[in-house]
């Protein structure tokens, strides 16, 4: 991403879901009449008026195409609405395949909910503010890209695209995750864990993501920080880490993601937590939504109990998290 580019505000006028019938099940076999008259119905729906509503007798419409009459006026530029204008193309060889009609009603559908359950949880909603400055950069907890947000700098950790048309139920699966995730990290205040400032949304070449928005701090993680500080005292370090485990223990999280990449030190040597992503209350949660799945596909092996690798349990617990924290600060 070049510098200087801001996200756009992407808030919806959709405020409910949208389905297609018939036309969700087949997308590729309805012809582009079939399309346009769904951008007809569509738009009556939103409306609440007929297309060519100036005309009472239906056998002038004919007339009025002849004379390139649209069928409606109107004056959005949002996403939704555009989905459903590029139904409306004169020139069949340019209107929209119905596939690509879903698809961008879908995301539009889903930034919509997923907005409004995020809004649910924690109000500080960044979308719009976020002005990116430097280039996307990759580590070993995701992918990240520095940014201004009111004035200060801040960091942006990508979440993974979010599908809109894999179904319902895998949609509802990504959104309580974010849900936890932003639920969970935002309540956490201490000065051994990422300060968290808030998320936003962001669509661009029609992907969806969460931008989860932390306060910049000049850091790294630690095997690295130790490569350039050799001399370093490790047990400050270990310390400091130790202070921050317990707290997010004594809050009832647990991380369930512990390992080097999400250890950091800043430039003052001050260690802290961070990578929320898999974390959750024992108290009142359940485990989170396909946590196991994805568990032995992160290269993480090393840092999890055995317990968790033969079985016996499935998802990670505080007494995981004390395991993981003590590989960790052995780490060379």
């Amino acid at each position: 991403m070049s510098p200087q580019k801001s996200w756009p505000d992407v808030e919806s006028h959709a405020t409910k879901r949208v389905t297609f019938g018939l036309l969700d099940a087949h997308p590729h076999r309805y012809s582009t009449p079939l399309v346009y008259q769904l951008g007809s119905h569509r738009f009556q729906m939103l409306l609440g008026r007929r297309p060519y509503e100036s005309i009472r007798n239906d056998f002038h419409v004919p007339f009025a195409v002849a004379r390139q009459v649209a069928p409606y006026t109107w004056d959005y530029s949002d996403p939704y609405h555009q989905a459903l204008q590029s139904c409306l193309t004169r020139d069949p060889s340019q209107r929209a395949a119905a596939s690509d009609v879903v698809e961008r009603v879908g995301l539009v559908v889903a930034l919509s909910e997923i907005r409004r359950q995020l809004l649910e949880v924690e109000e500080r909603n960044l979308t719009g503010r976020i002005q990116i400055i430097g280039d996307i950069f990759e580590d070993g907890s995701g992918v990240r890209s520095r940014g201004i947000c009111d004035g200060e700098g801040v960091c942006v950790r990508y979440s993974n695209n979010i599908s809109a048309s894999d179904g319902n139920g895998i949609l509802d699966g990504q959104i309580l995750n974010i849900k936890r995730h932003v639920r969970i990290w935002g309540r956490l205040v201490h000065r051994n864990i990422e300060a968290f400032r808030g998320w936003a949304l962001n669509v661009e070449e029609r992907r969806l993501r969460v931008g989860f928005i932390s306060t910049w701090r000049e850091s790294v993680a630690v095997r690295r920080y130790l490569q350039q500080n050799p001399s370093a005292d490790r047990r400050v370090l270990v310390r400091g880490v130790a202070q921050g485990l317990f707290y997010l223990h004594s809050e009832g999280v647990v991380h369930a993601n512990i390992h080097p990449d999400n250890v950091m030190i800043g430039n003052q040597g001050d260690p802290y937590l961070r990578g929320f992503d898999f974390s959750y209350d024992h108290r009142f949660e359940v485990p989170p939504y396909g946590y196991y799945d994805g568990l032995h596909h992160n290269g993480l092996q090393r840092f999890m109990p055995p317990e968790l690798l033969d079985g016996s349990i499935r998802v990670p617990t505080q007494t995981s998290d004390v395991w993981a924290f003590g590989c960790v600060s052995d780490t060379h």
